[in-house]
Formats: C-alpha cells, structure tokens, sequence
C-alpha cells in the first residue's frame, strides 16, 4: 500500500509501571518456571505460589510463567499460565517465528504473564486506555493516539515456511500466520 503503518505495543516494563500507576500496586513479579526449579502453587481460598529457581546446571523446558502483584492494603493477586496458554497467546502474534518470540522467548511469556495479570489488576482510567491501545494498528500520528482509529484488519490464514530465493530479501518470505486483508 506503500502508506506507514504502527502497531502499538506496550512492553513488560510498560504494563509494570502502568500497574503501579494505579495506587493500589507496590510490587510487581513475573518469572518463568522451568522443570528443575523448585515450583508449587495452589488457588483457591489458602492460595500460596513459591518458586525457588535452579541454577546449578540445566533448568530444563519451560514449565510455566507467572506474575505477581502485592496492592498496599497487604493483598495480592497472581496468575499462572501453562506454556499451551502462552503458546496460544503466541500464535495470535504478528510475529510468532521471528523476532522476540524467538529471540527473548522468556521475556515474552513475562510479558503475557504480565499483560493477563493486569487484566484483573485494579485499573486506573489510563491503564485502561493503554491496555485498549496494545496491538492496534494506526496509520496516522497524533498527541492522543487514542483519538487515532484502530485500522487493524487480520485474518487468520494456513502457511508454510518458505525458503527464500538468493535475490528476495528474507523479510518479504517470512511467515507470521496472519496477513492483512486487502
């Protein structure tokens, strides 16, 4: 189309500090659990999560991520996501086989640990226009981008890998499993 297009994206760091933003929130925690780290937690009216991480030696796969936040009356709140959720997650990215998703794996499911977490946290009127502005697609710029409609069009498609001929740059073959409607 030949027009400039952005996807807002709101980092791990950023979906931190809008918690913090809120007030109520005075600690924030996500880490990713592998399966030769000490890991156990349980929901429910005695919820408890305790993690001691292994680092002497091989950790193993991933197990599971997870976030945490502490509020200032002395509660908290935490979710746990198994790596089919955050596979899940991924497979709706623009990107799922190239970029952070491969090259940061464990910061990105931090970052989707985070960004469930702060579906539930208390929410002040900013965080939930930031959380409403992650993944949308603007074509033009303006002070609010909030004001700026969400031009993203997405379908859903089946693909393949496809290698790339010597004289076509790698970017235009690579597969992302969404493309925009035309």
């Amino acid at each position: 189309t030949k027009s400039l297009e952005a996807q807002f994206q709101i980092r791990a760091k950023g979906f931190v500090n809008l918690m913090y933003r809120s007030g109520e929130v005075v600690s924030v925690t996500s880490n990713v659990v592998y399966e030769n780290d000490e890991f156990e937690f349980e929901y429910g009216i005695n919820e408890k999560l305790r993690h001691i991480p292994n680092f002497s030696g091989d950790r193993g796969k991933r197990l599971c991520v997870y976030a945490i936040a502490h509020f200032k009356d002395g509660g908290h709140m935490y979710v746990v996501l198994p790596p089919e959720t955050v596979e899940k997650i991924r497979k709706k990215s623009m990107t799922p086989t190239q970029g952070p998703w491969i090259e940061w794996e464990d910061e990105m499911w931090v970052k989707t640990a985070l960004k469930r977490l702060s579906k539930y946290a208390p929410l002040s009127p900013e965080l939930m226009r930031q959380l409403d502005l992650d993944e949308t697609t603007k074509t033009e710029i303006k002070e609010d981008m909030s004001e700026v409609p969400d031009e993203t069009d997405w379908i859903e498609v089946q693909g393949e890998e496809v290698m790339p001929e010597e004289s076509e740059p790698i970017e235009s073959k690579s597969l992302t499993g969404k493309k925009p409607l035309e």
